[in-house]
């Protein structure tokens, strides 16, 4: 009994690995050993689903092993009355991992053609597990951090070089960008998933593992796309069992997001202007209170910085003084943000005119030239 306890955490830790960049290093034998110790684990549920204590013991250690976060966001936790299965399991992880090379990709496939099945069915089967791989591949996206400085630079260099198709360009430019706003999407639809896999349906149960998640989707947002991924994940419409991934990542943009956003207002104001803040606002109270409560932080801070320098926002003066040229620069962000974020829906329009207006009143003594509200009411 206790080997099998053992083994236990040994197959787990495969099972894990079946969904990883770890695969890459396996070779013909790991791969067949996989496949062994699945097969030892069927055997092991034969032989044990008719003693109660026994069956309860690796329960229990199939729990335990299974509800690391680490193991979690890579594998389907695996329960007891799964075991008669492992191996369609094992199989079906590695079929959807994009790491997996071509020729274990291809034994896989083979095991399974069903000789009685029609030829057109098992190419769509074929074509189905394809897409699946082509789109899991897209998840590594998220996985990535920052491009370098130098291949930024590589790539306009290049743009330069290709003025004379500049017909072509500009249709490529469209094309990207679609394939950008579907790349998004669809990690921003298997973040939720991941996510699902390591909340579950017991938020309480899930909120001592909060804060070790909360590290590992802060440092997803340092890719380039990371946040408008983690912005579209809170749009997409599914069933009700994501209501607490819903609830996580509204919980994750209140406790590190906004702190970072308002401690770093002017990096904050500078992120590229995006119609998600609004669209996010409109669908969720929470993250609208968020959202415009760090725009109103942004408005006091530049408002102090207008009072202290005794600068103005006057449109056609021209400024000699640095910072009051990158004070006024970070009105007209601010505004911009209010702008995209009224245009979005009436109800958030009319929110923002009653915000606006109760902070002019709380400003009356400041004239209108140095006064971000006041500019404000002006200007939207």
């Amino acid at each position: 009994m206790n080997d099998i306890v053992k083994n236990t955490e040994l197959f787990i830790s495969i099972m894990g690995m079946s969904r990883t960049s770890s695969v890459q290093k396996w070779d013909h034998e790991a791969f067949q050993r996989a496949f062994r110790w699945a097969h030892y684990f069927e055997q092991v549920y034969k032989k044990t689903r008719s003693k109660p204590n026994i069956m309860e013991k690796i329960s229990k250690q199939l729990d335990m092993l299974c509800s690391e976060v680490d193991v979690k966001c890579g594998l389907q936790p695996i329960r007891y009355e799964d075991l008669p299965h492992v191996s369609q399991i094992l199989r079906k992880n590695l079929l959807e991992n994009p790491h997996l090379n071509s020729e274990f990709y291809l034994e896989l496939i083979s095991q399974l053609k069903d000789p009685l099945q029609q030829e057109v069915t098992y190419k769509k089967q074929l074509q189905t597990l394809s897409k699946l791989k082509a789109t899991l591949q897209i998840l590594q996206l998220i996985q990535k951090r920052f491009e370098s400085k130098q291949e930024k630079k590589d790539e306009e260099l290049k743009e330069e070089e290709d003025e004379d198709e500049d017909e072509c360009v500009a249709s490529d430019c469209l094309h990207h960008h679609g394939n950008k706003k579907s790349q998004i999407t669809a990690n921003a639809s298997l973040l939720r998933k991941c996510l699902l896999n390591v909340i579950g349906s017991d938020y309480s149960a899930f909120q001592r593992k909060k804060y070790q998640l909360h590290s590992k989707l802060d440092s997803m947002l340092k890719h380039e796309c990371g946040l408008d991924v983690l912005l579209s994940a809170l749009l997409i419409e599914d069933s009700d069992q994501f209501e607490n991934v819903t609830k996580y990542i509204l919980e994750f943009v209140e406790d590190i997001l906004v702190p970072k956003w308002k401690v770093n207002w002017k990096d904050f104001l500078q992120f590229p202007l995006s119609n998600l803040y609004g669209l996010c606002s409109e669908k969720h109270p929470a993250f609208c209170g968020a959202y415009l409560d760090t725009l109103i932080l942004c408005g006091d801070r530049i408002q102090e910085l207008l009072v202290k320098n005794n600068y103005v926002l006057l449109l056609g003066k021209r400024d000699k003084d640095a910072n009051e040229q990158l004070c006024k620069y970070f009105f007209f962000l601010m505004q911009s943000h209010l702008s995209k974020f009224a245009q979005t829906d009436p109800s958030l329009e009319v929110k923002l005119c009653s915000l606006i207006q109760n902070k002019i009143r709380n400003t009356e003594e400041i004239p209108i030239d140095s006064n971000v509200w006041k500019r404000l009411s002006v200007e939207l």
